[in-house]
């Protein structure tokens, strides 16, 4: 291959005259391509501009694009990211040409999509948004920095991208407005540009925008030039589509509105034209005609048409060349062809001759000896053509190799070009095919709108018919047909595999666009929205719905075949167009539906790579490894080793301004250790005469406050104040000068040593040293000064000891000593007064210091752990005496060891939140948490809440961004779920204040369950608080009850065996919907394998007893009886071991005897529900709930007011401490569920800036008393709970009976001790199943053992107890049990079809059969 592309001469570079210069491009002897200019006068003069081998050696780029200013001074550079992420962006680089014809690099422009010079200082850019799209057009003046720059135009709509271009006449600016079928058009004059001042030009629209109308244009003279499928009658457009032809009309310059729009040139039915360029005599225009370009040109003196002879025959790729110059004659045409690599020819518009051309022809490949033909397909009377490349004497009658290329989207055509790629396939003989299916515009307009939307699958239905009819015509055979597509020619090629694998033999699909749908119901692609005219809206529109998803490649894949073809797949990993998820999730279910085997012999093979966009490009270079650190730290901006590898890298190429950019970015996104600030000064230091820059001293005294600013360190303050002391006196003047300026006027060394002292008075071990420095310094100034000052500075140190004696420190001795010697020197007079006032506090002060002696050698012995600090500190908090800068000083200390636990900074924040009124400590602090541990959702919940408490709704949202836009925190669901529950809040409470729509909190709610559900599952939270936060926000929403529920299903699905969310989505449904629902919501449930099903099974029969509907208890009983049952066969499968059977929810007695009577049945039913009604009672909702977080002036009505009043409210318990002092904590009981309900929705909600938070009241559990249980044994073995339980319910309520194994001792829990008094007696005695009954009453409450007791009262002799049935149904019997109290004598015989009881040893098999005859009973 290699060989075959081999150029046989290097063709002369293609020259393009400006001005009075000679601009071209060329390749040096080491490959790189140069961009050159010479004068025209002397064609010696060449100046060598831009080389494209220093850029990428220095900036790690390729260039994309360049332009020259209109005086020849200023070259822009479009420059791609060789390595970088952002594979649709550039960066614009702007050179100056100095008259030496150097050029200078000046400024480089970033995220810039297109450009043009608009004078020769000003030029225009536009910028992508996050979702692809050219949405802003930006006016830069050159030389000044980038955010200066004036927005010119933004695009709200987001179907539109936007461009900009300059007239051929250079005298106005476009600004195009464009979809994939409408287009609107503002221009205004580069004139109005004013360079001094900033401000939006006033523009002209020349028409407005208009589904199926598209127009662009340029200006000469003085008028505009429109090209355009514009009617004249806009009524046309109903009848005609989006298929009307395109046409050149004219508009004066004063008033290009479309009123004045005439008619310049129009083409014939069967052109289209493609393009034009407009020249003073003469207009260019490029037409397709029948598939096939021409170049149409328009005499306008003579107003004559008259068309260019093209080479090949017209089997070749037309586009227009560079022509600048507007005044001339000669045209240049860009030309390529399968066999023809890009060549330009000159034409001479007015002899209509070709007069030079630039080309370059493959070595060893004779293109007189290939053809390129034509050849059409019928399909459903519409004739499908293809072009045929092929050597000229291979005889397509043997069924030569064939590649069979289709692309049919976006009104692209599949053009005859030149590829690479096919050479070496030609060169052996194959023959290339492409198939010009519907949805190209090789037609015209009706063409691409005839495979587009809703005709998609004519696309399919085409290239399905190409394939077929060479292999009718015998031009290849199935094992020697291949087909390829990339993009959106990927889905075609896709959609073709599923219906007819067996035309093809592989298939070569690049970044292919496979699961269209998926991508279309995605709103946060990048690209969905735009597209909907190309594909259709299946998220609003039904019928696009089934179009999509009837040809969509991922939703159409057939089950195992074994005539699939071999596939290649290939995919970019940063691709922002076809996401790489859509290829690998369409190759991962080609391989589950199999046929890919070594007996099928098909191969299918995925190459996804890594760090390549939508275009893959050959360039990617390491360039020493610059530019992938770079890249490296785009994407993961919390990476500590990859800024140190990228400092050290910038280190050592000298670019101290990138270093300097690079230690900026690093300290806003992590905490900096001081070692490396220390290297960071050390960097500075370095630079020459660095003491006399004013730029150098300020980075030096900047890092120095960072390195402050993160954490404690005395070492660090200290080097501080040497470093500004060692600047202040200094014996070079000019450093003393440059210090000043940078520093200040004032005392600098006072104000460091001030500053010092406060950030470390409190610090118990170290904060002497600093202390006695600033003593020290305060005496010198005092032996200088005159009286007046003398006497304030007295007073100022006086005051520094008095502060110094009160706080507790380690040199407590050595302090009161220097504050004799100071009272002694200065204050000699009140000597004895002021040192027994001294003495006083010193006394006090000792005894804090000898508990915090302790402490501190506990410190020491554990190596500064945070159990000894959280000691430390709890004790102190409990010392009124203790200043909270002593305890927040603690906390420091703490994190200079412990900087990563989570814990301290969480506690440290409440700690500031609490104790200081300057709440925005709490906000800095919890800054400084997540440089610390950027993967806490907790700490990046508590910079959200603070954010917002203290900087509003908008910086809040901007804190979410940053935690959820970077790995640190999405690789946990559990700690995103944190940050997203703190920006949930806010918004709640933003909704709440009308600073922020319903709308958008349910978007992003939505939002934030997309993100929380793509990651991985396994760091799901078991709790689901973020789950509940969120559809609890979204149910408060008008309308928004429906998307909660959905939320609900969704989350279902994901956790899958996870009975917790099971429960909260009944739980939705219960508040939010029906007993249908609700029921609904359980029987799903119940048939999944869930981790705790008891949990579940217990729940759903509670909801049925408080609906008291019978028929629907023995449904959810048979249910769940099933259940159990496959549990069990589950067990003794996995185990080989008969597993202990489950206990039943109505196990069927043995000996039942079948009694009629409609009247036992609704008594029964009665007593049932009545029964059931009595546990919904005992199992209700516990209504005192605990209130946290008000404030401090709310009184007990207030509190009720918030509640809900006294409707809701029952009573209410302020809680105070022991001074009898209220600070925000309540505990209040609620007078119904509704009303808990109610209170808990109001959690969160901020009073006075606080948050109030509410939750259900949990005591104490040992101080509950424990309910009466009777302990019931000696039953027979078939006995089931029920017929126990109704014999208990005789004598009371039963809350449950509960037994481990059948025979085994049945407990049955009463709801009163009275309760369980009268059901002892009933059951002690009771004969059942022929098995005398024994019960004994058992509590470990203290209390119940001193209750009376009451005489056991047999039943009388031979009473039968009648049994509630099963289920009360009228084609069913109600069964009864005779049960003969203290009788002896054998037990009745039992009926034939049931199992007899005996004191025979029942096995898991007996119990099977009692299973399954219950189940066989049991009416359908």
């Amino acid at each position: 291959m290699l060989r075959a592309t081999e150029v046989e001469k290097v063709p002369p570079p293609i020259e393009t005259q400006s001005g009075n210069f000679v601009y071209y491009s060329k390749t040096s002897t080491n490959g790189s391509k140069l961009y050159c200019r010479r004068l025209v006068a002397n064609a010696n003069s060449e100046q060598i501009l831009v080389d494209s081998s220093m850029l990428a050696a220095e900036h790690g780029c390729e260039i994309k694009n360049v332009l020259v200013s209109d005086n020849h001074r200023y070259i822009g550079c479009m420059v791609t990211d060789n390595d970088g992420p952002h594979t649709e962006t550039c960066n614009l680089m702007v050179y100056l040409i100095e008259d030496t014809g150097k050029a200078k690099h000046l400024e480089t422009l970033t995220d810039v999509f297109n450009f043009v010079f608009g004078t020769d200082e000003m030029l225009f850019y536009t910028v992508l948004n996050d979702k692809l799209r050219a949405h802003k057009i930006c006016c830069h003046q050159i030389g000044k920095p980038q955010h200066t720059d004036t927005d010119i135009f933004t695009e709200q709509d987001d179907e539109c991208f936007v461009d900009v271009t300059r007239t051929k006449d250079a005298k106005f600016i476009i600004i195009n407005s464009s979809t994939l079928d409408s287009s609107e058009v503002r221009v205004f004059p580069v004139s109005d540009i004013v360079l001094e001042k900033a401000g939006k030009p006033n523009t002209k629209l020349l028409r407005s925008r208009q589904r199926g109308v598209e127009y662009f244009a340029d200006h000469y003279g003085e008028e505009f030039v429109i090209l355009t499928n514009s009617p004249l009658d806009d009524s046309l457009l109903s009848l005609k589509g989006h298929t009307l032809p395109f046409r050149l009309m004219k508009a004066p310059s004063a008033c290009p509105e479309s009123g004045n729009w005439r008619e310049l040139l129009s083409v014939a039915d069967d052109e289209k034209i493609e393009d034009v360029e407009i020249f003073r005599d003469y207009i260019m225009i490029t037409v397709k005609r029948q598939g096939r370009p021409a170049v149409i040109v328009h005499d306008r003196v003579a107003n004559t048409n008259a068309e260019l002879q093209l080479p090949n025959r017209g089997n070749c790729v037309v586009r227009p060349g560079a022509n600048p110059q507007f005044d001339t004659t000669i045209a240049r045409l860009s030309f390529s062809s399968p066999v023809h690599m890009d060549s330009v020819i000159e034409y001479n518009l007015k002899t209509l001759k070709a007069c030079k051309q630039w080309a370059s022809v493959p070595l060893h490949m004779d293109t007189d000896e290939y053809v390129i033909h034509r050849e059409c397909v019928e399909n459903n009377n519409v004739s499908i053509p293809m072009t045929l490349i092929h050597h000229k004497s291979v005889d397509l009658a043997h069924g030569l190799p064939t590649l069979l290329r289709v692309y049919g989207a976006y009104g692209v055509s599949l053009e005859p070009e030149f590829r690479l790629e096919d050479i070496p396939l030609l060169l052996r003989g194959w023959v290339i095919v492409l198939a010009h299916v519907r949805g190209g515009s090789e037609l015209g307009r009706e063409w691409y709108s005839a495979g587009k939307g809703q005709n998609k699958s004519n696309s399919v239905s085409d290239l399905l018919h190409c394939a077929q009819s060479l292999l009718e015509r015998g031009w290849t055979t199935p094992e020697k047909l291949a087909v390829a597509g990339i993009s959106a020619g990927g889905l075609v090629v896709g959609a073709a595999l599923n219906r007819s694998p067996e035309y093809f033999r592989a298939a070569a699909l690049h970044v292919p666009f496979v699961d269209p749908l998926s991508a279309m119901l995605n709103p946060d692609l990048p690209l969905t929205k735009v597209e909907t005219a190309e594909w259709g809206n299946p998220a609003t529109s039904v019928s696009d719905y089934k179009t999509i998803q009837s040809y969509a490649p991922y939703d159409n894949i057939r089950n195992a075949r074994s005539d699939r073809p071999s596939i290649l797949v290939t995919a970019g990993g940063l691709d922002q167009r076809v996401s790489v998820w859509q290829p690998a999730k369409w190759v991962a279910r080609l391989r589950d539906r199999g046929g890919y085997s070594s007996a099928t012999g098909a191969q299918l093979l995925f190459f996804p790579r890594r760090n390549e966009g939508h275009f893959y490009s050959e360039a990617n270079r390491d360039d020493g490894g610059y530019i992938k650190v770079h890249s490296l730290l785009e994407k993961t901006p919390y990476d500590y080793s990859i800024y140190i590898q990228w400092i050290k890298l910038l280190r050592e190429v000298g670019d101290i301004e990138s270093m300097r950019a690079a230690r900026q970015q690093m300290c806003s996104n992590l905490s900096v250790p001081e070692d490396l600030v220390l290297e960071w000064v050390a960097d500075e230091e370095a630079q020459p005469d660095y003491l006399l820059s004013e730029t150098v001293l300020t980075n030096i005294v900047d890092l120095y406050e960072l390195a402050l600013r993160d954490r404690l360190s005395v070492i660090m303050w200290q080097r501080y104040i040497d470093f500004i002391a060692g600047l202040v006196r200094s014996r070079i003047a000019n450093v003393r000068d440059t210090a000043t300026v940078v520093l200040g006027s004032g005392d600098a060394i006072l104000l460091v040593l001030r500053r010092a002292i406060d950030a470390t008075c409190t610090h118990y071990l170290q904060s002497q040293a600093l202390w006695s420095q600033y003593c020290d310094y305060i005496e010198q100034k005092i032996s200088k000064a005159d009286d007046k000052d003398k006497s304030e500075l007295i007073e100022l140190l006086q005051a520094v000891f008095l502060e110094r004696l009160a706080q507790p420190h380690t040199g407590l001795e050595d302090t009161f000593a220097m504050y004799s010697e100071f009272t002694t020197k200065y204050n000699e007079a009140h000597y004895e007064q002021q040192m027994v006032e001294a003495n006083k506090m010193v006394s006090n002060t000792r005894a804090q210091c000898k508990l915090r002696n302790s402490f501190e050698d506990s410190l020491i012995a554990s190596g500064g752990s945070w159990h000894a600090y959280a000691q430390y500190i709890d004790r102190l908090a409990k010392d009124k005496r203790t200043n909270p800068n002593e305890i927040s000083m603690l906390y420091e200390r703490a994190l200079v060891y412990n900087c990563y636990v989570v814990e301290i900074w969480s506690e440290y924040i409440s700690f500031l939140d609490g104790a200081f009124d300057d709440k925005s400590l709490a906000l800095k602090t919890a800054h400084r948490a997540i440089r610390n541990c950027p993967w806490s959702g907790k700490l990046w919940a508590q910079t959200i809440h603070f954010t917002f408490v203290q900087a509003g709704k908008d910086q809040a949202e901007e804190a979410f961004m940053r935690a959820s836009s970077t790995h640190a925190v999405t690789y946990s669901m559990v700690e995103f779920g944190q940050a997203a529950v703190a920006w949930i809040a806010v918004l709640r409470l933003s909704v709440a204040a009308n600073l922020s729509s319903e709308s958008d909190l349910l978007a992003e709610c939505e939002k934030c369950m997309d993100i929380a559900y793509s990651l991985d599952m396994n760091t799901a939270d078991p709790l689901l608080f973020f789950e509940r936060c969120c559809t609890n926000a979204v149910s408060e929403v008008s309308e928004g009850v429906e998307v909660a529920r959905k939320m609900w299903i969704r989350i279902c699905k994901a956790r899958k065996v996870c009975t917790e969310a099971w429960l909260l989505s009944v739980g939705f449904e219960k508040v939010h919907g029906t007993v249908s629902s609700t029921r609904s919501v359980y029987r799903h449930a119940a048939q999944r394998k869930l981790d705790s099903p008891e949990r579940l099974f217990d729940s759903w029969l509670a909801f049925e007893n408080s609906v008291g509907y019978v028929p629907e208890i023995y449904a959810a009983e048979r249910v769940i009886n099933a259940q159990r049952h496959l549990i069990q066969r589950k067990m003794e499968q996995e185990t080989n071991v008969p597993a202990k059977r489950p206990r039943s929810a109505t196990p069927e007695p043995a000996n039942m005897q079948v009694s009629g009577g409609n009247d036992l049945m609704a008594e029964s039913a009665n007593a049932n529900v009545a029964s059931h009604e009595t546990s919904k009672a005992a199992e209700d909702i516990n209504t005192t709930i605990y209130i946290k977080g008000l404030p401090s002036t709310y009184t007990t009505t207030q509190i009720e007011e918030f509640l809900g009043g006294s409707a809701s409210v029952d009573n209410v318990a302020p809680i105070t401490d022991k001074q009898g002092e209220f600070h925000g904590q309540a505990k209040a009981v609620l007078k119904s569920a509704a009303a808990v309900i109610a209170a808990l929705d109001k959690n969160g909600t901020s009073i006075d800036g606080r948050f109030v938070s509410i939750h259900i009241y949990k005591s104490d559990h040992r101080s509950h008393r424990k309910p009466p249980v009777v302990e019931v044994c000696g039953f027979a073995t078939g006995t089931s709970n029920k017929q126990i339980e109704e014999i208990a319910k005789s004598a009371g309520t039963v809350i449950r009976v509960r037994r481990n194994q059948p025979g085994d001792t049945a407990f049955v829990t009463m709801k009163t001790y009275q309760d369980a008094v009268k059901a002892k007696d009933a059951l002690d005695g009771c004969e059942v199943d022929g098995e005398q009954l024994r019960a004994t009453l058992t509590s470990s409450d203290a209390n119940l053992k001193s209750a009376p007791k009451r005489q056991d009262k047999a039943p009388p002799q031979g009473k039968a107890v009648v049994l509630a049935p099963r289920k009360a149904a009228t084609k069913r019997p109600v069964k009864k049990v005779n049960v003969q109290t203290r009788a002896s004598g054998p037990a009745p015989a039992a009926d034939s079809s049931s199992v007899a009881a005996s004191d025979k040893k029942m096995t898991n098999s007996d119990f099977r059969q009692i299973f399954l005859n219950s189940k066989s009973d049991s009416p359908t």
